[in-house]
């Protein structure tokens, strides 16, 4: 498993099979594993697991995009904007569909369960 990449994209390597993200994705998986209940162990864990688990991560939100990079997830997502609104006037703290890549909130449901 590698870890390369340049400027603003990181590339994850397994099994001959890679996956590319923009490293802020990266950084925000590695926050979201930080704040959960395992942060601590996982920090302790080291950086190869980390990006084992990232990898999966990754793999399996290209697969539900079908293959395709640049599909954005065939998703009917709302911006940031409007969650930051939704939890101002309404008090909502937990998204419904979300991926830890575009999550706007740390709790949320995910197509995968053990996300």
């Amino acid at each position: 498993l590698s870890g390369s990449g340049s400027g603003g994209t990181a590339t994850l390597s397994c099994g001959g099979e890679s996956v590319v993200c923009k490293r802020s994705h990266l950084e925000k998986l590695r926050a979201l594993l930080r704040s959960g209940d395992a942060g601590d162990a996982a920090a302790a864990s080291g950086e190869r697991l980390f990006e084992r688990r990232a990898y999966c991560v990754l793999a399996r939100v290209l697969a539900l995009q079908g293959g395709e990079p640049r599909a954005g997830g065939m998703q009917a997502a709302v911006g940031y904007r409007v969650f930051d609104a939704l939890a101002r006037h309404h008090g909502a703290a937990f998204e419904l569909f979300a991926s830890p890549l575009n999550a706007r909130f740390s709790s949320f449901c995910s197509a995968a369960p053990d996300v």
